[in-house]
């Protein structure tokens, strides 16, 4: 069995004129931006988090394990439409190579720059927007989703 383990999370703050970019999504990863592979998985474990709580159901049910992106930025502005894309690619790119499972562990309500939207509930959104991004080639995939529930009010 092989499972595909992503942890992306930020909080956007509409109203913060500081744009969010790749290189923001940096915390935890003692880099300069995102950490992948490995080096995403060694930072994750023993730690508390859903990614942690996914690699400790893996080694248990010894499942090779690919973890594609640790992205975490603080409550910043509206993230980088090129910054948002190279994440969302990324997991993509890890889950095509194939797997069984696709674990992902999301926080916040991110909104890309220039969304028709004031705020999108990026926990809710993201969801979905994994299963319509995936269906076509990767139909039957398990794929649950840990969230951090944030409340969006709209008018």
């Amino acid at each position: 069995m092989k499972v595909v383990v992503a942890l992306v999370r930020h909080e956007t703050n509409t109203f913060s004129p500081i744009q969010t970019q790749l290189h923001s999504f940096c915390r935890g990863t003692k880099t300069d931006g995102p950490a992948y592979g490995l080096r995403a998985m060694q930072l994750c474990e023993n730690t508390n988090s859903a990614a942690a709580a996914y690699l400790d159901l893996a080694a248990s049910l010894d499942a090779e394990v690919d973890f594609s992106i640790l992205a975490n930025s603080v409550p910043s502005g509206t993230v980088q439409k090129a910054a948002f894309e190279h994440i969302a690619d990324t997991v993509i790119a890890t889950v095509k190579k194939g797997c069984d499972a696709v674990l992902l562990d999301l926080h916040g309500a991110m909104v890309p720059k220039d969304t028709p939207t004031q705020k999108v509930n990026y926990c809710v959104v993201s969801g979905r927007w994994c299963r319509n991004r995936y269906r076509s080639w990767l139909p039957w995939t398990f794929m649950p989703i840990s969230v951090k529930h944030s409340s969006v009010m709209q008018p």
